[in-house]
């Protein structure tokens, strides 16, 4: 939603910039556990995230779908 915002309202860079960090963070995580996970800390990229009311799921549907659909937008 961020980055769809930051393009529509003329802060195309800022919004490249969020997700390649994005796209990053989930392809550093994936190498390090072999997964795409539903939480990432975004604050301190040194660690796993965790916590909320569950434990942390593995291949979480919209995590892999962002992940996705950001990877598709910059193939072009």
């Amino acid at each position: 939603m961020t980055y769809v915002g930051l393009n529509n309202y003329g802060h195309q860079a800022l919004a490249k910039t969020i997700a390649t960090r994005w796209i990053q963070l989930n392809e550093k995580v994936y190498e390090n556990t072999g997964k795409f996970v539903e939480k990432y800390n975004v604050e301190d990229l040194t660690l796993e995230a965790g916590g909320g009311e569950y434990p942390v799921q593995d291949g979480f549907g919209w995590s892999n779908g962002v992940y996705l659909a950001l990877k598709k937008e910059f193939e072009q």
